[in-house]
């Protein structure tokens, strides 16, 4: 297996070789100080996704990826658009730079575009292929822009463009098996692999396009349940989405997605609490079911996390302290494992209070020495 991975590894590296005679060293020279400078450019670009994904989950449910072309590759992009002038590198190999997001469905990516264009370091935003544009002959489908960045560099602050590519995790599957089994092959794909691959992308297509018709049904049906359960009340005490998202920001001063808002509602609602009024004493800073999470958690060492705070005290209310306490257990038992962080030293791994400690001990040592 190995063996035939290394021919296939040595047909590709002579092809892209051919490509790299047809470049001067100077030239060569010069896309590697290109590609160096696209590197910057790509970390900061990664960066950027990086704060925008940890910040928005309900979207992005991959960490963001990049990546930069090695120097046989820009040559051979070149090469196959008889571009032998380093002066329009750029133009014509606009992903030297690359770096990439990952949305569940194809309903999100516009959402995830305006995030990327209103984060205050990205300098300019074009979109150079959209989503729903006719797929390539093997059925690629993927939303791109190249951003400017700004960034330091030798000393100086210079901006540079990276591609940003936006997919779905339908588009992200068929990227992943084109990618395995056609792009990095030795062997030219065959017409009908062409059309499996094509077929293939338009399946997932399917899949997605399903998977937005879903999202939407679950939120129509809870929030005709909500219509269901608080006829007659008046739309400001109602459990919708734009109420609850309301209170806990003007409780704790954050905004929660929407996609949490509806989880919120439906777990509520599955505990009988029915109204924007009986939810907010829940929530409240100062109610007895904020103080008995409190009690609980800090009895054993540790903070409650914000999202605790929005689902525990349904679960309090509903069962009681004592019974919802064995199941508030298991997350304080998981802070409590996350709190006492695990050092790795010569193989051993050992807690950083006792790792403290050693290293205190040494320093003691030495000193009477």
């Amino acid at each position: 297996m190995y063996i035939w991975r290394e021919i296939g590894d040595f047909i590709i590296g002579n092809s892209t070789s051919k490509a790299m005679l047809k470049f001067k060293k100077t030239q060569l020279q010069k896309i590697e100080g290109i590609r160096k400078r696209k590197e910057r450019a790509c970390q900061k670009t990664k960066s950027i996704l990086t704060d925008i994904c940890k910040d928005n989950p309900e979207i992005f449910k991959k960490d963001p990826v990049h990546r930069i072309k090695d120097v046989d590759s820009i040559a051979k992009k070149m090469g196959s658009k008889k571009c032998y002038d380093i002066k329009n590198i750029e133009k014509y190999v606009d992903d030297i730079a690359g770096a990439r997001v990952t949305c569940c469905t194809h309903d999100e990516i516009p959402k995830a575009e305006k995030l990327i264009k209103q984060h205050p370091d990205i300098k300019k935003c074009k979109v150079t292929k959209m989503w729903n544009d006719m797929p390539d002959d093997f059925g690629y489908r993927g939303h791109h822009l190249i951003v400017t960045v700004a960034f330091s560099y030798n000393n100086r602050t210079i901006r540079d463009t990276c591609e940003i590519q936006i997919r779905t995790l339908a588009m992200d599957l068929w990227a992943i098996l084109s990618h395995r089994d056609i792009y990095k092959a030795p062997v030219q794909a065959s017409p009908l692999i062409q059309k499996d691959m094509a077929n293939l992308s338009q399946i997932l297509a399917t899949v997605d396009n399903l998977a937005v018709t879903l999202k939407q049904r679950r939120r129509d049906e809870i929030d005709n349940k909500v219509k269901e359960t608080q006829e007659g009340k008046a739309q400001r005490d109602m459990l919708t989405p734009k109420n609850i998202r309301d209170l806990i920001n003007k409780e704790y001063k954050t905004r929660i997605p929407l996609e949490e808002a509806y989880s919120l509602i439906q777990y509520a609602l599955s505990y009988k609490i029915v109204s924007l009024k009986n939810y907010k004493a829940l929530v409240a800073h100062n109610s007895k079911y904020q103080k008995a999470l409190d009690k609980l958690f800090h009895d054993n060492g540790v903070e409650p996390k914000l999202i605790d705070r929005f689902y525990a005290p349904i679960l309090i209310k509903a069962l009681g302290i004592k019974k919802s306490k064995s199941i508030l257990m298991s997350r304080v038992k998981k802070y409590s494992e996350a709190k006492d962080i695990k050092v790795g030293e010569k193989g051993a791994e050992i807690s950083k209070d006792k790792l403290a400690k050693t290293v205190k001990v040494s320093q003691l040592q030495q000193g009477k020495k």
